[in-house]
């Protein structure tokens, strides 16, 4: 049999391509351009590509002095020409920088390079996102979901604390290690990713009233209206609406574009979490309903407010079976599901 012949391997993916494409299929770049495989950008040597998403890419480096591992977040050089957008992308590394929560990824270093090249460096993660692991793992064990809540409810509270609104929690922007506890148990350990759109107190606006900044599916209804005017109870709303999705197996509202789903949110029943969950403790269910209150007053006042009642749930909840041995999805699936990672108006 003929096998398709194969070019040396991509410097934009790793990959070794069948014949010569004009673009890179994972990366969508053009071959003619030089990728970063193989190059030093700054005081790293990029080995390999982690992920794809609108903004820009994620690549496996290493530090040339330390010989240390790096996650190295680069940001598109025609988006780094928009001063807006490297702004954003710099406001998310000295965002995450300053909080120091164990359930925030750790940011190591950010800069410019003298071409143009503006990168992040942060502690590279063993894991998956918890989007992907709902996609291949679902249906969640309830206590499962509830404690990795609890956990992105900590992340937040550390953000809250000092005036931090993240603005775009969602399954995608949690991802999800595993640790060990003094017993040998392994248990999951979640960090909050992706601080690029989120309002600083004392920064100056990056948004503009009537444009959607966040991601439609997880946002609460004052979002739409002004991303400049909302606060932490709006991340709480959407982590409401993770957990009724990671419950339910489906979201509180849908719509065929935004418009509509807006239109949902703002005066549209949504259907009740124990009718989809018949199961699930009658407790839980309320915890989650009140997170999704339309009006911001009726919900969790706070990430610990809402911690506190998650977790005192957990009593009346069955302990999860043992972690499954992670199954690392295909390069194909991973493709799919990382492309628009970060486009921030997709509607999921």
């Amino acid at each position: 049999m003929l096998q398709p012949d194969l070019v040396s391997a991509c410097q934009h993916c790793g990959r070794q391509h069948r014949h010569q494409p004009e673009k890179c299929p994972k990366t969508g770049l053009s071959m003619a351009i030089g990728g970063l495989i193989g190059t030093q950008v700054d005081r790293y040597r990029v080995e390999g590509l982690l992920g794809v998403g609108g903004f820009g890419s994620v690549y496996r480096a290493r530090h040339v002095r330390t010989n240390a591992e790096v996650a190295l977040k680069v940001l598109k050089p025609e988006l780094a020409a928009d001063a807006v957008t490297l702004e954003r992308f710099q406001r998310e590394a000295s965002t995450a920088a300053a909080l120091g929560s164990e359930h925030i990824v750790r940011v190591l270093d950010a800069d410019v390079t003298s071409t143009g090249l503006a990168f992040i460096a942060m502690e590279l993660l063993d894991g998956d996102d918890l989007k992907l692991i709902a996609r291949h793992e679902a249906p969640l064990h309830p206590a499962r979901v509830v404690n990795l809540c609890v956990q992105v409810l900590a992340g937040l509270g550390a953000a809250h604390a000092k005036g931090i609104v993240h603005r775009d929690m969602k399954p995608g922007n949690v991802f999800v290690t595993r640790q060990r506890d003094a017993s040998g148990r392994e248990l999951e350990h979640a960090k909050l990713l992706d601080f690029g759109i989120s309002k600083v107190p004392g920064s100056k606006a990056l948004t503009v009233a009537g444009v959607t900044m966040g991601t439609p599916a997880y946002m609460a209804f004052e979002q739409f209206a002004d991303a400049r005017q909302v606060d932490a109870r709006t991340d709480l709303y959407a982590v409401a609406v993770m957990l009724f999705e990671l419950l339910s197996g489906q979201l509180p509202y849908d719509g065929a574009d935004v418009l509509a789903l807006l239109n949902k949110v703002r005066i549209s029943e949504r259907p009740e979490l124990r009718s989809l969950a018949p199961s699930l403790p009658v407790p839980l269910c309320a915890v989650v309903e009140k997170g999704l209150e339309k009006h911001r007053e009726r919900r969790w006042q706070s990430a610990r407010e809402f911690s506190a009642a998650l977790t005192q749930t957990l009593i009346l909840l069955d302990d999860p079976p043992p972690l499954l041995v992670r199954q690392r999805p295909s390069a194909d699936e991973q493709d799919t599901f990382q492309l628009n990672h970060d486009a921030k108006t997709e509607l999921e």
